[in-house]
């Protein structure tokens, strides 16, 4: 095993490289293998920084300092404790579960964000993402059509986002609770779902936490 980011001392002082960087609470990662780039969600640093397989090291969305705003660019948009992180295969968007905050951003290539699902804390399903609310998403991934699935952890369930904002859900009531195997998803209650992952096939994976359980189930678009 190799350290790879982080001092092993809590903090917040950006290096140049990932193991002169301070970390506080990571939580998240992803990996965007075109540009063999990491992707790190320093939770309590409130921002999300870019590793390099060379070890540089660079702050790519959030000021350091919690808040809730949008800029023009990711490193001007102020986060609250972002916990997830996923990258886009196709594009090299990275999306960003802004837990704190109740929303998902997404930061292209270039720098700039847009908000696309989260309207303030609560359980409102809305046909697109910017007007649906969620609480405390904790993790988010992307399927090969280009949809965002979110974990929306304190809603019970999770969702997918289209390119074009159309929310659907693909599991969980938005009420906490348990379902027999079999069950159709988009019936069968969840306990608090911190994770979701979709795989190559198009299988999403959601870890039920409080049920202790890992589920599976399709969602074509």
């Amino acid at each position: 095993i190799a350290r790879i980011a982080g001092t092993e001392r809590e903090g917040g002082a950006l290096g140049r490289t990932g193991t002169d960087t301070e970390l506080s609470a990571p939580s998240g990662v992803a990996v965007d293998a075109a540009k063999r780039t990491i992707f790190i969600a320093d939770t309590g640093n409130h921002r999300v920084l870019s590793l390099t397989t060379e070890g540089a090291i660079a702050r790519v969305a959030g000021t350091e300092r919690k808040g809730n705003t949008l800029g023009r660019t990711g490193r001007t948009t102020a986060l609250f404790f972002p916990r997830g992180v996923a990258v886009d295969a196709a594009n090299g968007t990275v999306f960003v579960a802004d837990t704190g905050n109740h929303r998902v951003l997404a930061l292209t290539s270039r720098g700039a964000v847009s908000h696309i699902a989260g309207s303030g804390q609560g359980n409102f399903l809305a046909a697109t993402g910017t007007k649906t609310q969620l609480n405390s998403p904790y993790t988010v991934d992307v399927d090969r059509s280009g949809r965002v699935i979110i974990a929306d952890t304190d809603n019970h369930r999770i969702l997918a986002v289209t390119a074009q904002g159309a929310v659907s859900r693909i599991a969980g009531i938005d009420e906490f609770g348990s379902a027999p195997v079999g069950t159709r998803a988009s019936t069968a209650p969840l306990r608090t779902p911190f994770g979701v992952a979709v795989t190559a096939e198009g299988r999403v994976l959601i870890t039920d936490s409080n049920n202790n359980r890992l589920l599976e189930t399709w969602h074509r678009p």
